[in-house]
C-alpha cells in the first residue's frame, strides 16, 4: 500500500512538471482580452473610490462649515473611502465567484474524486474562472 502510495505520487510529480516545460507566460492572443478586463476594472474600481472619497470629503465639509479639513480628518476620510471601496468590490467579487461556482458545474466535476479527471485537467482547465481573477488583478 505504500509502496502503491509513492508509485502514484511519482507518476503525479511528472505529470506536474511536465506543466513547467510549456512557456511561463500565455500568447498574446489569450491575454489580450484579460489585459482589457484588468485596464476596465482598474478604472471602474478607481472611479468607485474617488465617487465615495469626493461625497465624503463633501459631508465633512458641510459638517464643519468650513473651507478646509485638518490633515487627521482628511486620512480618516482617505481610510474610510478605501474602506468603503474595499466592501464593495469584495462583496461583488464573492457574489460573482459564489454565482460563477453554482452556474459552472463541469468544472466541479473536474475537482472531485471518482469523475475520471486527470491530475493534469484538475489543475489547468478552468477557464471560466479568469474573469475573477482578472478582476482581483484590476483592484489590485
Amino acid at each position: 500500500m505504500v509502496l502503491s502510495f509513492f508509485t502514484n505520487l511519482r507518476s503525479d510529480a511528472e505529470i506536474v512538471s511536465s506543466i513547467h516545460n510549456e512557456p511561463f507566460l500565455q500568447p498574446f492572443e489569450t491575454t489580450k482580452g484579460h489585459t482589457r478586463i484588468v485596464i476596465i476594472a482598474f478604472c471602474i474600481i478607481s472611479c468607485i473610490h474617488l465617487t465615495i472619497l469626493y461625497n465624503l470629503k463633501s459631508l465633512a465639509n458641510n459638517n464643519k462649515k468650513k473651507t478646509s479639513i485638518l490633515p487627521q480628518e482628511q486620512d480618516a476620510i482617505m481610510k474610510m473611502s478605501y474602506q468603503a471601496t474595499n466592501l464593495s468590490v469584495n462583496f461583488f467579487l464573492g457574489c460573482y465567484g459564489l454565482f460563477t461556482i453554482l452556474n459552472a458545474p463541469s468544472s466541479l466535476t473536474l475537482i472531485l474524486p471518482g469523475y475520471g479527471s486527470t491530475l493534469l485537467q484538475r489543475i489547468t482547465e478552468f477557464e471560466e474562472y479568469t474573469f475573477f481573477s482578472s478582476v482581483q488583478l484590476g483592484y489590485n
